[in-house]
């Protein structure tokens, strides 16, 4: 059993134990040389949490980059208007499913609040167009989110 000293390239040493039979210690000895021309453990950690750090604020920064990107784009994608005979124009506040009854024989509907109220079919199509409409809208954001990511 024997005593190494090791002084690092950082001006940190310490003193290691040194155990073994026959050539081990020599062997020991060699490496712990080799370290000399190293960095102490505790710097070489202290580097790679700085490094990672700075990976983790480039990260975030590019995060917030992308995220003015995307909503640049979304801003610039214009946003359907919502018919006035629209449930949601027509009753805000009110519980409305989303869906609407009927055919073209007996004419639309939809309930708000458990109320039935009527649709003309030029009303229920322009509902439709704008269904349609929001559609192609949700579309292109999600486009223009993916295309930055």
């Amino acid at each position: 059993m024997a005593q190494y000293w090791i002084s690092h390239t950082c001006g940190h040493s310490r003193t290691i134990q040194i155990y073994g039979k026959g050539t081990e210690p020599q062997r020991k000895i060699e490496w712990f040389e080799w370290c000399e021309t190293q960095e102490c453990p505790q710097c070489c950690a202290a580097k790679e949490r700085e490094i990672e750090a700075a990976k983790r604020s480039e990260d975030k920064r590019k995060a917030a980059e992308a995220q003015v990107i995307v909503e640049t784009k979304i801003a610039g994608i214009p946003k359907p208007s919502r018919p006035s005979c629209h449930p949601r124009e027509a009753h805000p506040g009110c519980h409305w499913n989303g869906k609407y009854y009927g055919n073209d024989n007996y004419g639309y509907r939809y309930y708000a609040d458990g109320v039935s109220y009527p649709l003309s079919d030029d009303d229920y199509k322009a509902c439709m167009d704008y269904r349609k409409a929001m559609d192609v809208y949700n579309t292109q954001i999600e486009q223009a989110k993916k295309a930055v990511a």
